[in-house]
């Protein structure tokens, strides 16, 4: 073994904490993603289906119209305005991370080898 290499003792407590952090990264995905729907997604089924599915097939590119989804998107949502519709995206995903608290350059989790 080489000056360089941990031995499988050392190792294994470095592995036990990539486990819970991946563990803990997939709760808070798992959760953000149920808030996600619960705030933004759930009632738009309830205000007009017809609508809601027709976005949603022009997002994923399957409608009939000669449309692209995105400017589907743009005329729906903002009048055609793809200045607006960046604008509200940005803000959407800005929202979505601003209870994520910001990394610290000196956490040791960030300095994990293997």
């Amino acid at each position: 073994m080489h000056s360089g290499a941990l031995s499988k003792k050392d190792r294994l407590p470095i592995t036990r904490t990539k486990r819970i952090l991946r563990n803990r990264v997939n709760r808070l995905a798992k959760s953000l993603r149920t808030k996600f729907y619960k705030s933004k997604v759930s009632h738009l089924k309830e205000e007009n289906p017809k609508q809601w599915w027709k976005d949603i097939k022009a997002l994923m590119g399957k409608s009939d119209s000669s449309k692209s989804g995105i400017t589907s998107l743009a005329n729906n949502v903002t009048n055609g305005c793809m200045d607006n519709l960046s604008s509200r995206i940005n803000d959407f995903l800005k929202s979505v991370s601003e209870p994520l608290q910001p990394l610290s350059a000196d956490d040791p989790y960030l300095n994990l080898q293997n």
